[in-house]
């Protein structure tokens, strides 16, 4: 196995210094003999581990490639370690080997500490190769503690009697069902706090840290990792993003608070039917979090279930610093507050990413904020299933933020609609398409509803010379539906379509002959990258192309790369 190995690795080794050298280094001096020697030497200046991890960016998610830059040699063995434990947890949740291997990087007075707790101490490396602890950049607390639970399971099995030591003294005994529960836990407990200390230093490299929903494990990974007596001797400063996938109860920010306070970007996830759903008390905590996150620029909320809508209006203590705000999913029930519920939201002036997805129970009212709200730097809206009441929100934020404006992508909710008074339809004459028209004809990213006499104002888009479109997604208007007129429209817009032009989504219906049609006249179709099609997306999954795409795109469908090119992408 070693010699196939060395077979292997030599030639390929002398390939890649010697190919990449004489790309870098053309014309060596004439002095100097172009030997092996000379090659190496070259390549070892000119790449080191700095250049190799630039490199080894095309490899991050090939976890076989990079396992297999092992066995290169020492410089890229360096550089593959780097990502394969950069996120350890991410490949294999509970791995009970990233435990062993931990464990070797204690030191010997932990693991002297570990003997007196563990009823079997298994086999442990004296000193690693690497200090793994300290190349970890991202951690999941539940997948972690999980993979803590597994090992001590696996490695200490439990017999009849069992001695422990505790302070001086040592009982011994037999133990009974409830007796071996509790020592399992306690040795879980200990080997978890023990490695939690060697990750949670100032010298770590961690600055990412989650909290995912691992089933009936999840409340004790939270509950004795958020416990002050658990983590007080470690260090957290240089956690930057955080991440919560269920929330269990409402004093989970209180007890963050103790220990989290440098957060950039804060993820907050609850889709799964966990039994506490009730968050109406949650907002004084949240606001209390909110206002002491003072680097906070990036803020996610994703959830299935009901969350107060005061808990918005947190938003105003990081008006200064919130970059990028993301809602999805959420239902927003009317609690106490006499508020609309997006004021705190408005506030945030230096606001230049706003997405909202599938919110409900918004009345007109609570938008009213975002519709006279001033973004300057904005540079991205994106509403997604969302009512009509948006429709005016989407064309206010148009005209009041055109200067930086690069993506605006709009999909409405068509089963139902809040109620829109004829004071709103009077302060918004304007469609949105007509708005990007008149105000953004420069976004690079487009995707509104149209109806059939909106398709001037895009055609004007699309030829105008300031067009950058590098994304368009077509879909239809309430009304007027322009797939009554498809044989008068999509030959023009095929006509129409810019060259800058890398991603094509359409959602409203076409036929085949349509499609045909629009292919035939659209000059610079060799230049998309994706190409989806709601009402095909399913018979192209299924591998039968329909003929007008299979007549122009024939080198995609037959490459192996027909499933990344038939997608949506925005």
């Amino acid at each position: 196995m070693i010699r196939r190995l060395q077979l292997i690795k030599k030639p390929s080794i002398d390939f890649s210094q010697k190919k990449l050298t004489k790309l870098f280094f053309k014309h060596p001096t004439k002095n100097v003999e172009t030997t092996d020697a000379f090659y190496n030497s070259v390549a070892s200046f000119f790449f080191p581990t700095e250049c190799l991890l630039k490199v080894f960016h095309y490899l991050e998610n090939d976890i076989v490639s990079l396992h297999s830059c092992l066995l290169v040699n020492r410089l890229w063995c360096k550089a593959a370690v780097h990502f394969l434990w950069a996120e350890p947890f991410a490949h294999d949740p509970i791995s009970i080997s990233i435990v062993t291997v931990l464990l070797s990087c204690l030191e010997n007075s932990k693991k002297l500490k570990l003997e007196t707790i563990l009823q079997r101490v298994p086999e442990i490396q004296s000193k690693p190769i690497f200090q793994y602890d300290k190349l970890i950049k991202q951690i999941s607390i539940s997948y972690f503690y999980c993979a803590v639970k597994k090992w001590v399971e696996h490695t200490q099995k439990l017999k009849s009697s069992y001695a422990i030591t505790i302070g001086n003294s040592m009982s011994r005994g037999p133990l009974k069902r409830a007796s071996r529960e509790s020592i399992n836990k306690m040795m879980i407990k200990s080997v978890f706090h023990i490695l939690c200390q060697l990750l949670f230093t100032p010298e770590t490299s961690i600055q990412s840290l989650s909290f995912n929903y691992v089933g009936e494990n999840t409340a004790p990974a939270y509950n004795m990792f958020l416990d002050k007596e658990f983590n007080h001797n470690m260090n957290f400063n240089h956690i930057r993003h955080l991440y919560i996938d269920i929330i269990l109860e409402c004093t989970i920010f209180p007890r963050l608070l103790n220990f989290i306070i440098s957060v950039e970007s804060l993820e907050l996830c609850h889709t799964h039917n966990w039994p506490l759903s009730d968050f109406s008390h949650i907002d004084e905590g949240f606001s209390k979090f909110m206002a002491n996150q003072k680097n906070l620029k990036d803020f996610r909320l994703l959830a299935s279930h009901k969350f107060p809508s005061e808990t918005l209006s947190s938003f105003a203590t990081r008006a200064d610093s919130l970059v990028s705000v993301e809602i999805c999913g959420i239902n927003f029930p009317k609690m106490y507050s006499a508020e609309p519920t997006l004021e705190g939201l408005a506030l945030c002036k230096n606001l230049e990413d706003l997405a909202m997805v599938h919110c409900v129970s918004l009345s007109e009212r609570d938008l009213m904020p975002l519709r006279n709200a001033s973004f300057p730097r904005l540079r991205r809206i994106k509403f997604v299933a969302c009512f009509m009441g948006y429709d005016h929100v989407m064309v206010n934020l148009i005209k009041n933020n055109p200067t930086h404006l690069q993506e605006i992508y709009y999909i409405r909710q068509m089963t139902t609609c809040i109620p829109v008074t004829q004071e709103s339809k009077s302060n918004s004459d304007l469609s949105i398409i007509e708005a990007v028209s008149r105000y953004s004809p420069q976004v690079i990213v487009l995707g509104v509803p149209l109806t059939v006499d909106q398709i001037p104002c895009l055609v004007e888009i699309l030829t105008s010379p300031k067009c950058q479109i590098r994304s368009l997604s077509i879909c239809e208007g309430e009304s007027n539906s322009i797939s009554i007129a498809v044989n008068e429209i999509w030959p023009t817009l095929g006509r129409t379509m810019p060259k800058t032009l890398l991603h094509l989504n359409i959602w409203t219906q076409i036929n085949n002959t349509a499609m045909k049609r629009f292919f035939h006249n659209m000059k610079y179709r060799d230049r998309l990258k994706t190409l989806y099609i709601k009402q095909w997306a399913k018979r192209i999954d299924d591998g039968s192309v329909p003929d007008a795409l299979r007549e122009y795109f024939r080198d995609k469908i037959r490459s192996s790369e027909a499933s990344k090119f038939f997608r949506h992408v925005i």
